[in-house]
């Protein structure tokens, strides 16, 4: 007997958010994925030390923690601070 696709899988993948969800989910990638991401590369582009030893760095202090700890826990750590947003406003030209 062939099964129907449900009404929410009809209406196709967050149609069926309220607007105001919408806009957290945009906040929350906005927030990890691109200023972590900009404030990670400045740090690669930033320094003297050789990028291997940054990438090192970067692979024991962040990408070794996976879920075995909080994603901002392990970046303050990897960083020594809170991630900022200016380097993500530098990235799209609203600061110099």
């Amino acid at each position: 007997m062939k099964q129907e696709p449900t009404q929410s899988a009809r209406d196709g993948a967050g149609r069926n958010l309220r607007p105001s969800d919408r806009r957290g989910r945009q906040y929350s990638y906005i927030w990890s994925e691109e200023v972590l991401d900009a404030d990670t590369v400045q740090w690669f582009e930033d320094g003297a030390a050789p990028i291997r030893e940054k990438g090192e760095t970067f692979r024991r202090e962040l990408l070794s923690r996976g879920g075995s700890v909080d994603p901002l826990a392990a970046f303050a750590s990897f960083r020594g601070r809170a991630p900022e947003i200016e380097p993500l406003l530098t990235r799209r030209g609203l600061v110099s």
